[in-house]
């Protein structure tokens, strides 16, 4: 089994507000607050560790409000390789009433030179030929677009690495000469890199199968209710299955990107992949906060996923 590390530059507490109703510019009593760790890397290595899967982390935590993040670490037994800096990491504010949900983020705070070499320092020490990186979630105010582009071209030849990101992140990854292993974005952001409306399957596989020409082994394409399109160098597969309980969507994206790794840290076919990545996001709607439900009703779903092969080489 592949070595499996994550890195978060810009996570969050997410602190979740409900409300009866949300009116603007009035005085309300919430019915009940929650607060939950956020980060799509570190929401990557919370559902691998439920499903059993040894994980390490890293990126960047305030040192003044790091114990929440401790404590999922310690009690998911994730390892912590995380660079504590000065300050407090940020606080997203979600207010939730029968209408849906607001949300207020903040947006982080900008980098010195000196953490952002500390950081590579410890990327490369994850770096091997039995490793996958996933490397998800927005930058750091100030911090240079082409971040994980870069980091992509300095190990791709080293290592899988999996990105997760969107808008100009994306499309400098995207962009560069040097690709990584496999990328997972939503059909809203696949349609902003391309400039074009992708509005069905033939669409995404088009250009999914641009970039896997390109240099990428593992293009996932998510749209929702509608599933997902895992597309390969061999084969191109959309996968679906419908939930029986949505609790909460927050994370779901980050939930598919861990059942994906998880079937890459184990040499798994691409049908395995789009069940498995299906199966953990699927089983994310029924939960609140980084968490899967058991194995057992993991591998249940993905049984369940209803799989279509739309391509074959």
């Amino acid at each position: 089994m592949m070595q499996v590390a994550t890195l978060t530059l810009n996570p969050a507490i997410d602190e979740t507000i409900m409300l009866d109703r949300l009116v603007p510019g009035e005085v309300h009593r919430a019915s009940s607050v929650r607060f939950n760790v956020g980060g799509k890397g570190i929401n990557v290595a919370a559902c691998l560790a439920d499903f059993g899967i040894k994980t390490a982390v890293t990126g960047y935590l305030g040192a003044d409000n790091s114990d929440i993040f401790e404590a999922l670490f310690e009690a998911s037994h994730i390892e912590d390789r995380f660079i504590r800096r000065k300050g407090q990491t940020r606080t997203n504010i979600k207010l939730v009433d029968q209408q849906g949900t607001t949300d207020i983020n903040l947006s982080g705070d900008p980098l010195s030179d000196e953490l952002e070499q500390e950081l590579d320092d410890i990327l490369h020490s994850f770096a091997s030929s039995n490793a996958l990186i996933v490397m998800a979630g927005s930058l750091l105010p100030q911090m240079d677009c082409q971040y994980y582009a870069r980091r992509v071209e300095d190990m791709a030849a080293k290592t899988k690495i999996i990105v997760d990101c969107s808008g100009d992140a994306l499309q400098s990854v995207l962009n560069a000469k040097i690709l990584p292993y496999a990328i997972k974005p939503n059909i809203d952001e696949l349609s902003q890199f391309c400039h074009q409306k992708l509005t069905d399957i033939s669409h995404i596989l088009q250009v999914a199968q641009d970039l896997i020409s390109r240099g990428l082994s593992l293009v996932t394409v998510s749209m929702g209710a509608k599933g997902a399109v895992f597309v390969s160098k061999e084969q191109a597969i959309h996968a679906q299955l419908k939930a029986s309980r949505v609790e909460s969507t927050v994370g779901a994206g980050d939930a598919m990107v861990a059942g994906i790794s998880a079937a890459l840290s184990t040499g798994q076919p691409l049908e395995r992949i789009a069940r498995l990545g299906t199966a953990f996001a699927v089983g994310k709607l029924g939960k609140n906060g980084p968490a899967l439900p058991s194995r057992d009703t993991i591998e249940s779903l993905a049984s369940s996923v209803e799989c279509r092969l739309i391509s074959s080489i």
